[in-house]
């Protein structure tokens, strides 16, 4: 899955280079909001509050004309939570480290307003959970997602705010205290992002 997205990508940049206006590329950093999704109902389980992590990277990004498209390379950090218990709920807190490979395609307006959408391949490099001996079974090392959003360019800085979801998950069990509960766990984030054109 890997190398067939990263495949696809370098083939939409080869083609729209092409015949490019103008090309960019910068650093890119990142605070995000993430919290648990949970497809399936538990007893006794349910989506804690948000935690917030930062991304770190770079970007590039193809136009032509008010058309982009533009691939971006992120190393990220997060947390999320996972509430157990229904009279005295206590949190499960998920560590993780992801390297996460937008491909955000869309329209800019007026050389200044800028809406994107596209796919993300998570690709998972640690995973670890804290709290009442939690556990989560992560058979799935790569997710498949979608972001979507809105920005803005001024000068050399680039702004972004979007929301990502997952349309495959990371796990499917979680293990809390020595038991095994059967689910779908994926992620769902919001995104403020700053980048900055070298070039």
């Amino acid at each position: 899955m890997k190398k067939t997205f990263l495949s696809i990508v370098g083939l939409m940049l080869v083609v729209m280079s092409t015949q490019a206006q103008s090309f960019k590329f910068g650093p890119k950093v990142g605070v995000i909001s993430s919290n648990t999704s949970l497809r399936e109902n538990i007893n006794g389980i349910q989506e804690g509050t948000a935690k917030f992590g930062v991304q770190a990277g770079a970007f590039a990004r193809v136009s032509l004309g008010g058309l982009f498209i533009q691939p971006e390379s992120l190393f990220t950090s997060n947390r999320s939570d996972l509430s157990i218990g229904t009279s005295q709920p206590t949190d499960v807190t998920f560590n993780r480290t992801r390297l996460d490979v937008p491909v955000m395609v869309g329209l800019k307006f007026l050389n200044l307003v800028r809406v994107q959408a596209g796919p993300v391949a998570n690709f998972v490099l640690s995973s670890k959970a804290k709290g009442n001996e939690a556990n989560v079974d992560r058979d799935n090392n790569t997710a498949i997602g979608y972001q979507a959003g809105v920005g803005v360019d001024l000068w050399k800085f680039t702004f972004d705010l979007r929301y990502e979801g997952n349309l495959s998950s990371f796990g499917e069990t979680v293990s809390i205290a020595n038991q095994e509960f059967t689910t779908d766990y994926r992620t769902r984030q919001l995104l403020f992002q700053l980048g900055f054109n070298i070039f």
